[in-house]
């Protein structure tokens, strides 16, 4: 077992992007939030290595400013607690997670669904977030390969079936003819971004698991790992802890809700591609006539 670095057992780190509360449990927690524990590490003294059991913004409350924590910011304050680790047992250089994480996809009535991050995340970008934002790598070597496949597939012109079945009746009607227009499934993908937006995900809700089935080859687990001394490290400032004692505490837990059932898409989606083809199409027109 390593013997770590001296820290203080509770402290504010001031950053460039945010104040976050830092408790360091038995020199083996390091939870990092707000009014919520947002990032929580774990240190395994018989591996000499870390875990990383929480990255949970969702509920807000991440840090002591109550600013919004997402996107690159979500990545910066993991790097803090990944930061935090390696000053406490500078000779750890891995950090392991398990990508078993969804979110909840608003949909047209209202309700919502949980969708796994990591398959969804697949189909848009070909790598899971880990690999896209942290350069995680599958835990198993045999699983490189079935990602690596996974992204030659999506641009395979034969990997794309003539038909698919979107699982609703309107969105059938809705993205068929999208569909009849792409090569791959790489190209549809990326044209249903353009087209939905930050709603692309409950479009794509109802039939995103068997496109993934039919792209990837081989399952991967959920097990990855982080090279964090590859990982920029982190400025901070330690702050006096007494201004992080009127916020209230609460421990995040995340509880995922339970996949939603066939009765979903029985949902009436409206046809908003084609809205938006059509102003994108008179924009561009007006902004022509301005030149001329």
């Amino acid at each position: 077992m390593a013997e770590a670095n001296h820290l203080p057992n509770s402290f504010t780190a001031k950053t460039n992007f945010g104040d976050f509360h830092v408790r360091i449990v038995g020199n083996e927690y390091i939870n990092i939030g707000g009014k919520n524990d947002c990032v929580q590490i774990f240190y395994d003294s018989y591996k000499n290595m870390g875990k990383l059991d929480r990255l949970e913004t969702e509920k807000g409350g991440c840090s002591l400013s109550d600013d919004d924590i997402k996107g690159e910011k979500t990545i910066k304050m993991t790097d803090l607690g990944f930061t935090i680790l390696r000053k406490l047992y500078p000779s750890v250089k891995e950090v392991t997670l398990i990508d078993s994480a969804k979110f909840p996809c608003k949909l047209p009535n209202g309700s919502r669904a949980s969708m796994s991050y990591k398959q969804f995340f697949l189909l848009l970008k070909g790598k899971t977030y880990y690999q896209d934002r942290f350069e995680a790598t599958p835990e198993f070597p045999q699983e490189v390969q079935a990602l690596l496949d996974f992204e030659k597939n999506r641009k395979d012109i034969q990997r794309k079936p003539k038909t698919f079945n979107f699982m609703n009746p309107s969105l059938q009607a809705i993205l068929t003819p999208i569909y009849d227009t792409c090569s791959t499934w790489e190209t549809f993908i990326k044209k249903l971004q353009e087209l939905y937006n930050r709603d692309v995900c409950q479009i794509m809700f109802p039939w995103y698991l068997y496109a993934y089935a039919a792209i990837m080859n081989m399952e991967i687990t959920t097990f990855w790992k982080i090279d964090i001394s590859k990982r920029p490290t982190i400025s901070f400032e330690i702050k006096d802890e007494k201004e992080v004692q009127k916020y209230t505490r609460k421990n995040l837990v995340y509880d995922p809700s339970t996949f939603w059932g066939g009765f979903i898409y029985q949902i009436q989606y409206s046809n908003k591609a084609a809205h938006i083809v059509k102003n994108r199409v008179t924009t561009r027109k007006l902004k022509r006539d301005r030149k001329d």
